[in-house]
């Protein structure tokens, strides 16, 4: 029996929840919002990510159930935020995505998605000149933490959508002015609570840096899968679990940004757009032409708080399955994250220099800010030209012939062919049946 009682340890340590860091890891700070945003003012009456978690940005990692009530706790604060829920996990954890803009856009989210939809389809009214767009809404879907143990950017989801909801300065006003934005703050609420659970269960008294130390290498099954362990950044198509739901969240909504963020190696620094060789000939031109403008406007975010960077390596766009590449292929600019993790704590890289979860937490949200100020910035410019691709698009299946199928029932299984229908309309593809009308999207929120 001697051999068998570490491993009995080890399994009650992973099956217990832990205390929230409250006790543990004293001596890691967090950022208040005029830390995290010194540039902004902010209405008193939107209560702060510590008034509602009891913790500064970035202190410890939030539970899904902590963000999911910080952001409740937006939507009933201020008529400039919306809650709307599009499905739940396998273990029952909602999953949400916030709504923020003007108190005129979201107080009728329904008729904005219409038009916005209507706009982006030009059977209905053709390509629009840009100066004709100069006052028309831009979309962004941000999308944070699709792996359970990649833990800053769901910090940053709470940050972020504090500063949209709460800002009074001209920046923030702008940003609400010219955009809607969608922030999807935990995309794998199980896997994080798994992972988490693991964590605080082996933190310390005092947070160790030590990369070895078991707070940073955890143990199987860790929390990158959802609670059956599938990578979720896998399920984009297939849309097999319910937590990829949001596939035909984003395909309805027809955002003109996606950000997908994500974390890494803990030696590296930080990872974003563009991608490297080989550059996928598929996807529409605006892509290759907004990463530029978009990397760059980020970068000068970055170094404005000295923060080291890299773009253009070993992440590459080719493989259409991924968040940021899925999201490109109905012609929103993917943004793809890549931060150094430090799995909630601090961690001392092998060149000496130590980062904390807090400086992770920054340049998340600091990158989420400069994306949505490009948009802001050339939202008119982004708009024509994911309609035009759209119209270039139409127009070639016209010069070459519609591309359709006519797909028989399967007299032996009848039932796949309606479910492969839905999906096909789920991913934002019509499909008619013969003698009938158009397929609808499955369960779409009715906002």
């Amino acid at each position: 029996m001697r051999p068998i009682a570490p491993l009995f340890l080890l399994a009650f340590l992973v099956l217990t929840t832990g205390t929230a860091a409250a006790q543990l890891n004293q001596g890691v700070r967090g950022r208040t919002p005029a830390e995290l945003f010194p540039d902004a003012a902010f209405d008193p009456g939107i209560p702060t990510p510590r008034q509602v978690t009891g913790i500064d940005s970035g202190q410890r990692p939030l539970r899904p159930e902590e963000a999911l009530a910080y952001f409740e706790a937006l939507a009933e604060a201020s008529p400039r935020a919306r809650l709307l829920r599009f499905g739940a996990t396998h273990e029952g954890r909602p999953l949400v995505v916030l709504a923020v803009s003007g108190e005129d856009a979201v107080a009728d989210l329904d008729g904005f998605r219409k038009r916005h939809r209507a706009l982006l389809d030009p059977r209905e009214g053709g390509v629009p000149a840009v100066e004709d767009l100069a006052e028309t809404r831009a979309v962004a879907w941000l999308a944070y933490g699709i792996h359970g143990d990649e833990l800053s950017s769901v910090d940053a989801a709470v940050a972020v959508a504090y500063r949209l909801v709460a800002g009074t300065d001209e920046h923030t006003v702008r940003l609400r002015e010219r955009l809607l934005v969608l922030i999807d703050p935990c995309e794998n609420p199980d896997g994080r609570s798994r992972y988490l659970s693991q964590i605080f269960s082996f933190a310390h008294k005092t947070a160790n840096p030590d990369l070895d130390d078991l707070s940073h290498t955890s143990v199987w099954p860790w929390g990158r899968g959802n609670h059956y362990l599938f990578d979720m950044n896998r399920d984009w198509f297939a849309m097999i679990h319910p937590e990829s739901a949001r596939s035909r969240e984003i395909a309805h909504w027809l955002p003109q940004l996606m950000v997908d963020s994500h974390e890494m190696g803990a030696n590296s620094t930080y990872l974003f757009s563009p991608p490297r060789h080989p550059f996928n000939p598929h996807l529409p031109a605006g892509s290759r032409k907004w990463e530029g403008p978009f990397g760059r406007d980020q970068a000068r975010a970055l170094d404005e708080r000295g923060y080291p960077y890299f773009t253009g390596e070993w992440n590459e766009e080719f493989f259409p399955g991924y968040g940021s590449s899925w999201a490109s292929y109905h012609g929103a600019v993917g943004i793809l994250y890549e931060m150094s993790r430090t799995s909630g704590t601090l961690v001392r890289k092998r060149e000496g220099t130590v980062r904390t979860f807090a400086q992770a937490v920054e340049h998340q949200a600091v990158s989420s800010l400069a994306n949505l100020t490009t948009l802001a910035d050339n939202a008119a410019e982004i708009l024509h030209d994911q309609i035009a691709a759209r119209d270039a698009a139409v127009r070639r299946a016209g010069r070459e012939g519609p591309r359709a199928w006519v797909l028989p029932v399967d007299s032996r299984h009848p039932e796949r062919l309606e479910r492969f229908a839905r999906l096909l309309t789920d991913q934002g593809i019509e499909v008619h049946r013969l003698g009938g009308g158009p397929v609808k999207a499955t369960g779409l929120v009715d906002v």
